[in-house]
């Protein structure tokens, strides 16, 4: 891995998580995942990220909304946390991940759509998080997906997601499979989301250095419908 893509997440790669998904996004990634779905929880630690989005419920405060960008089938992160928050709904791009997801977390709520164009309505939850999964985006649909997390975050909510420290992309493998990974940089992360009523609150490694987080916190309201995407009930 070149030394400037630095803070990758280096192990538990997952996916989007369905009403509806894009033919863009689907392409890229339904088929490869769908191969692995039964197998992926093997490729995948049984504790990666348990300790980092507990950390933040402390904060705040386990009567939360949760949701989770890129659930895969729901192992480690959901499996142990969906049964404490008041709600927890969860996005994966592939069918199969999500059936995994639905019966190994049968508490949770999980809907299969694209994290770059996933229709939420005007649903806000306490948490957004996407761990090891926004960074299979390319740059533009990072964005869209990010733009999406603000619009969804409550304002006094956090938004976190593992990615790279700095500006490029690499390639890895998630079990048989080659996957690329994307940063924008984490000025850019921060430029972005400030753009979209959120400030940064921490960067830096976690899970003793196996992941690179950044955490932000809505806020301000953004600006136009909170719908502009459609409606959804989900």
């Amino acid at each position: 891995m070149p030394a400037a893509l630095s803070g990758w997440l280096a192990v538990g790669v997952s996916g989007a998580a369905v009403i509806a998904h894009s033919d863009r996004w689907a392409t890229y990634r339904m088929p490869h995942y769908d191969t692995i779905a039964s197998d992926y929880n093997a490729y995948r630690s049984d504790s990666i990220g348990v300790a980092t989005v507990s950390n933040y419920l402390d904060v705040l405060g386990w009567d939360a909304s949760v949701l989770d960008m890129g659930c895969g089938t729901g192992k480690p992160i959901a499996a142990e946390i969906a049964g404490r928050v008041r709600e927890y709904t969860g996005i994966e791009v592939s069918p199969n991940m999500a059936r995994r997801f639905m019966h190994d977390v049968p508490m949770a709520k999980c809907l299969v759509a694209d994290l770059a164009t996933v229709n939420l309505g005007t649903r806000e939850f306490d948490l957004c998080f996407s761990w090891g999964s926004l960074c299979h985006l390319a740059p533009d649909s990072q964005r869209s997906a990010l733009a999406i997390a603000a619009r969804h975050t409550s304002v006094g909510g956090m938004i976190i997601f593992t990615g790279g420290v700095d500006a490029g992309s690499c390639s890895g493998s998630v079990g048989p499979l080659l996957v690329q990974h994307y940063s924008l940089g984490a000025s850019a992360y921060d430029d972005f989301l400030a753009s979209h009523g959120c400030k940064p609150q921490f960067k830096g490694e976690v899970e003793n250095g196996a992941a690179y987080l950044f955490a932000y916190t809505r806020i301000a309201q953004q600006g136009g419908p909170a719908d502009a995407f459609g409606a959804a009930d989900l």
